[in-house]
C-alpha cells in the first residue's frame, strides 16, 4: 500500500488485492492485532501488574485468541472480501 497527499490522494495498493492480506492492513492502519500488549507480536510490552506472564492465565487466553485471530486474518486478503461481497450480493 502506498499513499498519495493532496487533491485526489489517499491510499492505493502496489500490489494484487490477492497478495495483500488482512493482517498487514490491520497492523498499518490500527497496529497491534492482540488484544494485550503482553500477547503482542510486533508491538510487545510487559503488563505493569503482571507479576510473571508464565503463569499468567488471562494472559495464555488471550494469546490463544491472537493466534486464531492472526491465523484468519493472515489467510484472508482482499480479494476474498472482494468475493464475499460479491457472494452477499447475488
Amino acid at each position: 500500500m502506498n499513499s498519495k497527499k493532496g487533491k485526489g490522494g489517499g491510499y492505493y495498493l502496489i500490489k494484487k488485492p490477492e497478495e495483500v492480506d488482512l493482517a498487514n492492513i490491520i497492523r498499518l492502519f490500527d497496529g497491534a492485532i492482540a488484544l494485550l500488549p503482553c500477547v503482542s507480536i510486533k508491538y510487545y510490552e510487559r503488563c505493569d501488574e503482571c507479576v510473571d506472564e508464565t503463569l499468567c492465565g488471562f494472559r495464555d487466553i488471550i494469546r490463544e485468541v491472537r493466534d486464531n485471530t492472526l491465523k484468519i486474518l493472515k489467510e484472508s486478503t482482499l480479494q476474498d472480501i472482494i468475493q464475499r461481497e460479491d457472494s452477499l450480493k447475488a
